[in-house]
C-alpha cells in the first residue's frame, strides 16, 4: 500500500523525561533520506517497512510529537466517543490538546488495509509515548513518579484503543485482503509478526527493568503497580480479541504454535508478570518480545 512514510525516533533514542516531550514543539519538517536509520534487525526493519516507517535519530521528541498529531489526525474520524476520550486524555498529559482531522484523514469509506496500516502506525506512536512515560517515572525522584506511571498508562489504554480501529472490519475481509499482504507471495519474507516490533520491544524491556528495579521506602513504585497492570491488561484483551475475530484458535502467520489464541493469552500473562518483577515465565525468550 502506497502512504507517506512516518518518521519516528528508534526507540532506544526516546527521551527519558515528560519534559522534553512538554518543552518540545512538533518539528514540522520532514526528515530527509539522508538521515534515516533502518533498524539493525532484519525482522524489526522488515515490519518498519511494511507500516511505511522509517526511522531519524534526529530531535526524537520533537520527532514523536509530529507523530502523535499525524497518527491521530488521520485516524480520528473513525474513533467512536470512548476511543476519542483515550486519545484525548492520553495527549491531555502531555499538555496538548487532540489534533484536528487531516485533509487524508480515514473516513468510514476507508478500506481494510488502509485501516490496519494506519491503524498500526497510531498504535506504534503511542507505543512511543507510553516508553516515555515509563522512562520518566524510572528515573525521576519518588514525588514524580506518579506522573510517568499516569502518562504510561494512558497511552497504554489510548494503545488499546488504537488496537480496536486497527481492526474495524470484517473477517472476511482480513482473511481476503490484509492476511495475504503480509504472507508470500505479497510479502517476501515468511512469519510476519507484532513480535518484530522495535517499539513494543523496548516497551516490554522498560516493563522489565521497571520491575527488576529496587525497591525504595516510600518510593510510590508499589503503589504505582496495580495502575499499570490494569493498562497493560486492556492492551492484551484489546489484542486476544482482535486475534479471536480475524484468526480464531488457527495458526498464526509467525507459526510456532497451532493456537494462536492460547500463545497470546500465555504472552499476557508473561508482561503483566514483568512488573512484579523476577521469577518470569521461563518461557519469556527474546523469540518472545511482543
Amino acid at each position: 500500500m502506497e502512504q507517506p512514510a512516518l518518521c519516528l525516533a528508534p526507540p532506544q533514542l526516546l527521551p527519558s523525561s515528560l519534559q522534553a516531550l512538554r518543552s518540545s514543539g512538533a518539528c514540522g519538517a520532514p526528515c530527509s533520506g539522508a538521515l534515516h536509520e533502518p533498524l539493525e534487525d532484519s525482522q524489526e526493519a522488515d515490519y518498519d517497512a511494511f507500516f511505511g516507517i522509517v526511522r531519524c535519530g534526529e530531535a526524537p521528541a520533537a520527532r514523536l510529537l509530529a507523530a502523535l498529531e499525524r497518527t491521530l489526525a488521520t485516524v480520528l474520524p473513525l474513533a467512536d466517543g470512548k476511543a476519542a476520550g483515550r486519545f484525548e486524555r492520553a495527549m491531555r498529559g502531555l499538555g496538548l490538546p487532540l489534533p484536528p482531522p487531516s485533509g487524508d484523514a480515514l473516513t468510514a469509506e476507508a478500506g481494510p488495509q488502509a485501516r490496519w496500516i494506519h491503524g498500526h502506525r497510531l498504535f506504534l506512536t503511542l507505543t512511543q509515548a507510553a516508553v516515555v512515560g515509563l522512562q520518566h517515572a524510572s528515573t525521576v525522584p519518588a514525588p514524580s513518579v506518579a506522573d510517568g506511571v499516569e502518562v504510561a498508562a494512558a497511552f497504554l489504554r489510548a494503545s488499546s484503543a488504537a488496537l480496536r480501529l486497527t481492526a474495524s472490519f470484517t473477517r472476511d475481509e482480513y482473511r481476503t485482503t490484509v492476511r495475504p499482504s503480509m504472507a508470500p507471495p505479497q510479502h517476501s519474507v515468511p512469519g510476519f509478526s507484532g513480535l518484530w516490533s522495535a517499539d513494543h520491544r523496548v516497551l516490554i524491556e522498560r516493563l522489565r527493568s521497571w520491575g527488576e528495579a529496587p525497591q525504595q521506602p516510600g518510593d510510590g513504585r508499589r503503589r504505582a503497580d496495580p495502575v499499570l497492570r490494569r493498562a497493560l491488561d486492556e492492551v492484551y484483551r484489546s489484542h486476544i480479541g482482535v486475534c479471536a475475530r480475524f484468526v480464531g484458535n488457527a495458526p498464526s502467520l509467525l507459526g510456532g504454535s497451532s493456537d494462536s489464541l492460547a500463545t497470546l493469552g500465555r504472552l499476557a500473562r508473561v508482561r503483566r508478570n514483568l512488573i512484579d518483577g523476577p521469577g518470569r515465565c521461563p518461557e519469556d525468550g527474546h523469540r518472545y518480545r511482543q
